[in-house]
């Protein structure tokens, strides 16, 4: 039975007003155009899409995500330096339907509620970024914080305050085709909070994807390189799963 709800959301990495793919977070390499990219992504009737803002301590374009936004036919999320409520609500009076929010949300849990009691929750993301070590145990990772709190905690604070979805990401996988890691979320009990799940980072092709829409652990799939990227040679390819 093909489950409805079941998204393939396709993420952008925005730098410099221009679209980046990295590697582990890493060495960013040029893609394209945004606006260009989001046209191809409308006559490919894509399900949403997730705008990221890599470019750490730049001010929000608001003027690239009102381009973009006025070229899109499909719904959009942001998140990238969200760090206050009027920041939030320009982005959504731009046309974007969801907020993602990752080191503020690190830097002070309370801000999730805030923006929760403001726009309601089916206007906002937590995303979350793990990294294993050598001893194959996960930890949130984040490049802008020192210090984070306990994984107890923070998930404590979703119980609370469920988001719409919650975006899990693996650092070790993003951007190789190796597939998703499905222990990192065997690992998180997110089973008392009402949010759905999103996986990302790693996917190796579209029948990985599919095969998840079976998955108890996943609600949605989010991908890059796939959705980018032509292989073998990672030629740059707008393209979108047949459904």
């Amino acid at each position: 039975m093909i489950n409805e709800d079941f998204r393939y959301i396709p993420s952008l990495l925005l730098y410099n007003g221009e679209l980046y793919k990295t590697t582990k977070f890493k060495s960013p390499k040029y893609v394209g155009d945004p606006i260009n990219t989001i046209k191809i992504f409308n006559d490919k009737n894509v399900d949403e899409l997730i705008v990221l803002n890599i470019d750490r301590g730049k001010e929000i374009d608001y003027e690239v995500l009102e381009n973009m936004a006025s070229e899109a036919f499909f719904p959009l999320s942001y998140g990238g330096g969200v760090k206050s409520v009027q920041q939030a609500r320009e982005i959504f009076r731009l046309g974007f339907e969801k907020i993602v929010i990752n080191t503020e949300f690190l830097s002070r849990p309370e801000f999730l509620k805030e923006l929760i009691e403001i726009f309601g929750a089916q206007s906002i993301v937590v995303s979350l970024d793990f990294h294993k070590n050598i001893f194959g145990n996960y930890k949130l990772f984040n490049k802008s914080l020192k210090k984070l709190s306990s994984l107890d905690d923070y998930l404590l604070s979703l119980q609370n305050n469920p988001p719409a979805e919650i975006v899990v990401t693996s650092v070790n996988n993003e951007g190789t085709y190796g597939g998703y890691d499905l222990k990192l979320l065997e690992s998180i009990n997110f089973s008392k909070i009402n949010s759905k799940i999103l996986i990302n980072g790693g996917c190796s092709g579209y029948d990985e994807m599919r095969s998840l829409e079976k998955c108890e652990l996943v609600d949605s799939v989010v991908a890059g390189n796939i959705f980018i990227y032509k292989r073998p040679h990672n030629a740059v390819l707008i393209n979108y799963i047949e459904k």
